[in-house]
């Protein structure tokens, strides 16, 4: 049998084809011959070349590989510099990619390679590509330029006649069974394909051969051909490759995404505004399901490029689930650069090639603003791409705001409160980037038109005892000595903010709120209302988290902590089983006031907050997702002054405490369910110090 009997078709597309079955098998069964460019050297890009290897193995085939190291900008920078010599440097990279195997579909076809190898049936060589001074360039650079990202495949059968192919093929581990390959076919008995057949040909024997302009062509380092005989199995019938696995799963059905008529609002006036603009919508009431729908009617235009970037990787998980709920699918970026950018890179290539219609990118905050990312989608300035930006107010600061280029021609930000807490030069930043807020719904609103419970709020006031009110003092003493003595204006808001933070702390963790909130869970408990709680405690006293567990664990209530240390796997677990009652309650700091999605939380107790609104109206959203039946409760631990009925020398200081807690008293009781109970609880109080 030989090439011209299997009836190739021109083109292959994976929404269409089974192409491990239909091409790859089929092909490989009859090739003697194959030859293969295959982008960057990973033990992916590896495995998708070695797509149905095991028939040409059956066939006692031999296959030629080309492919390039992924040098990173300090790679380049120590071998133009002598510190390290190029094939030392290449030689690591390859072996650093072997040691890390995605999943078990990638490792076995890594080693159907190997055992190639080891039989003398596999050459690779290494082709690096180098600047006009002849300098390697670091692979941003080359994929940039799209050199070796187009992946060639030639096969010859015993008959000499050929075929090749190339196009877009993901090397990803998800690309076996899910993501899009794309390519064409050309035969050598077919006159109108001989030229483009042949210039895959030239091209691979030029590459082969080092006659490249600007690439070198390495032979495979000693050490990699040996770690490769090293992995290689003594039988390759040991080995699962895809094409013995491989079964046809239906296409599920994708739901509408139908929003609600505010949420429609919102996305009309972001479309009016030039797709520009700010959505400042309440925690809970949907933004991220317009974001969703923005993305779907954008990309019925024509093909877009969507950058997601959101505060924690817990909410990369949480977008890419609900992205996926109406059949989108986003690429994970996070972590260490040399985790992710392999896959950016090949998912960015095929999407300017046209291969990928829509192509989105989720990461967090740190990640987006590192040089690394704005180095890599700094390849996509010529095309539509859209920015959405989840709590976009921590994009603000001096570091991140690096991070919003101009490429971003597309731009949503998301958030209950955009403005950033004395950071007028952020919120500029911000505004001027993402431009005006064209929505606004306040958590009010959503209350009154049902979309979120309602809440009672339930304030505790608290009192400093007579030494931490002395150290109060002695630090607003020590400010005031701050103010007058430091002229640099700098170093004097350097020192005076440090100092400020040290006595806002004291009002954080003052000693009391320990022994009410004991009395107010072992209350709780008693009567069997203690479950789905969230506690908040101050990120600056690990202390009162560990007292407060200690309560909960005195009083037999089964909780857990949660904090930036867990791992992912552990959050989830952690947030299952509080949902699931298993837990009663959630002890947490500041990682749960942004995204987090627990709608059955129905207590919050809030031991300890700051004076900056976003927090506080952030952990009042936790608790007000609409459960059927949920009725919310809000604690709060409030610090006031002492009480004396005459003033005393301390009077303006007294009501410097009041008032700082006041705004947040005033916000939560406003919007609550007994607002008058709230406001009565401070009336001497608020005449007392004239407020």
């Amino acid at each position: 049998m030989n090439f011209k009997e299997l009836k190739f078709k021109p083109a292959y597309d994976s929404r269409e084809d089974d192409i491990v079955n239909s091409f790859y098998v089929p092909a490989l069964s009859i090739a003697k011959e194959y030859f293969r460019l295959c982008g960057f050297f990973s033990s992916s890009s590896l495995a998708v070349a070695a797509k149905g290897i095991s028939k040409l193995i059956g066939n006692d085939g031999k296959m030629r590989i080309i492919t390039s190291p992924q040098l990173t900008r300090a790679d380049v920078k120590a071998i133009i510099e002598g510190h390290r010599q190029m094939e030392k440097v290449v030689e690591e990279k390859l072996l650093a990619e072997l040691s890390n195997f995605e999943n078990e579909i990638i490792r076995d076809h890594v080693k159907a390679l190997a055992w190639m190898v080891a039989n003398k049936k596999l050459e690779i060589k290494i082709a690096v590509v180098k600047d006009a001074e002849g300098a390697p360039l670091p692979h941003q650079i080359v994929a940039e330029r799209g050199i070796f990202h187009q992946k060639v495949g030639i096969l010859k059968d015993s008959e000499n006649n050929m075929i090749s192919f190339s196009g877009s093929i993901n090397e990803t581990a998800a690309g076996w069974l899910e993501n899009i390959e794309e390519f064409k076919v050309f035969r050598s008995w077919v006159g109108g394909e001989v030229s483009y057949l042949s210039s895959d040909v030239e091209k691979f024997k030029k590459y082969w051969s080092g006659e490249t302009h600007r690439v070198e062509t390495l032979s495979v380092p000693l050490a990699v051909r040996e770690k490769l005989i090293q992995i290689a199995p003594r039988d390759i019938s040991e080995l699962k490759l895809v094409e013995n696995l491989r079964k046809k799963v239906p296409v599920p059905e994708v739901p509408e995404l139908r929003l609600r008529d505010y949420q429609q609002e919102a996305m009309q006036n972001w479309f009016l505004n030039n797709c520009k603009g700010i959505l400042e919508m309440a925690t809970g009431t949907g933004k991220t399901y317009v974001a969703i729908k923005c993305i779907q009617e954008l990309s019925k235009k024509g093909k877009f490029a969507v950058v997601i970037t959101v505060p924690t990787v817990h909410l990369i998980d949480q977008w890419q689930t609900k992205l996926e709920e109406f059949g989108l699918r986003g690429l994970k970026v996070f972590g260490s650069f040399t985790q992710w950018k392999q896959k950016v890179t090949g998912e960015i290539e095929d999407f300017k090639l046209g291969y990928l219609p829509l192509l989105i990118l989720i990461t967090t905050h740190d990640t987006f603003s590192s040089q690394e990312f704005a180095d890599t989608v700094s390849s996509l300035r010529n095309e539509n791409v859209f920015l959405v930006a989840d709590e976009v107010h921590g994009l603000g600061s001096p570091q991140r705001r690096k991070s919003l280029l101009e490429i971003h021609n597309h731009r949503l930000g998301l958030s209950a409160t955009p403005e950033r807490w004395f950071d007028e030069i952020g919120t500029a930043a911000i505004k001027e980037f993402f431009d005006k807020t064209v929505f606004n719904y306040p958590l009010g609103n959503a209350i009154r038109d049902g979309w979120l419970s309602s809440y009672e709020y339930c304030p505790i006031l608290i009192e400093l005892d007579e030494n931490e009110f002395r150290r109060y003092v002695k630090m607003s003493k020590r400010i005031g000595r701050i103010f007058n003595s430091i002229k640099d204006e700098e170093e004097k808001e350097e020192a005076i903010t440090k100092f400020l933070i040290l006595r806002r702390n004291i009002l954080k963790n003052a000693r009391r709120k320990l022994d009410e909130f004991e009395r107010l869970v072992s209350q709780l408990s008693k009567k069997g209302e203690l479950s789905h709680c969230l506690v908040y405690c101050s990120p600056d006293s690990p202390r009162q988290m560990e007292d407060a567990q200690e309560i909960l664990n005195r009083l037999g209530i089964l909780q857990h902590k949660f904090t930036a240390m867990e791992s992912a796997s552990e959050r989830e677990r952690i947030l299952e089983l509080f949902k699931k009652g298993k837990y009663k309650a959630i002890v947490a700091m500041k990682c749960l006031d942004e995204g987090v999605d627990i709608p059955l939380t129905r207590i919050a107790i809030i031991l300890s907050s700051t004076t900056n609104p976003r927090e506080f109206i952030q952990r009042r959203g936790r608790i007000l997702r609409k459960v059927i039946g949920k009725k919310a409760i809000i604690h709060d631990f409030i610090v006031i002054p002492s009480f004396h009925p005459d003033p005393t020398e301390y009077f303006e200081l007294e009501r410097k405490i009041f008032e700082s807690e006041l705004r947040r008293y005033s916000e939560f009781a406003s919007a609550s369910l007994n607002p008058g109970f709230a406001y009565r609880r401070i009336k001497d109080l608020r005449e007392k110090y004239m407020i």
